[in-house]
């Protein structure tokens, strides 16, 4: 399946442009067969009909619902990560804007969609001048987290040292838990990707 962006060039393409599903699915690299599946599929989620003379009739009302679509802020957002977003925050994709993302705290989007969602969504705001709030890690699985993040930084040979000084205390007067607790932890741990 093709991602949304390259559905609304599709629609474009073949609405607007007077292209076949053969000419639009070289834009956006796709065989004539994907892009016209891909065709259907945009129309019936932005609720067109499915017919290309229909929409060519319609043109301006087309034109006005891509426009309109591709402002949203989401767009550039993997389709799962935008997904994940929209299902479980009760916004829709108009209404949930960079700078309302950037509110919320990292650890949350860590916690609910994984680290891979984080990285994306914070690389995501970065590229708006935006980061979310951080927030201290105070529960034990927090601080798991926190110790598991420092074993690969350290795998990779980077100086955690400053990170290690600035974390809570473990109820042992610790900074981090044992290898062995982290190791069983990360060993239980859902996938990382």
């Amino acid at each position: 399946m093709a991602t949304f962006a390259q559905q609304l060039r599709i629609l474009e393409a073949v609405a607007l442009e007077n292209a076949t599903f053969r000419q639009a699915g070289e834009l956006v690299n796709l065989s004539g067969a994907r892009t016209g599946k891909n065709f259907n599929t945009v129309c019936k989620r932005m609720g067109l009909p499915t017919d290309v003379h229909a929409l060519r009739e319609r043109a301006d009302e087309v034109r006005a619902m891509i426009h309109r679509h591709r402002e949203s802020p989401l767009l550039s957002l993997s389709e799962p990560v935008r997904k994940l977003l929209l299902a479980r925050s009760g916004y829709t994709a108009q209404q949930l804007s960079p700078e309302l993302l950037a509110k919320g705290y990292a650890a949350t989007v860590l916690r609910r969609y994984g680290p891979r969602a984080l990285l994306e969504v914070q690389r995501w705001l970065e590229t708006k001048g935006l980061v979310m709030k951080p927030c201290e890690a105070t529960s034990k699985h927090d601080l798991e987290d926190v110790a598991i993040a420092i074993a690969v930084l350290r795998a990779y040979g980077l100086n955690v040292d400053i990170t290690r000084t600035s974390m809570p205390l473990w109820p042992d007067g610790s900074t981090e838990p044992s290898v062995r607790e982290a190791e069983t932890r990360t060993a239980h741990k859902t996938k990382w990707h």
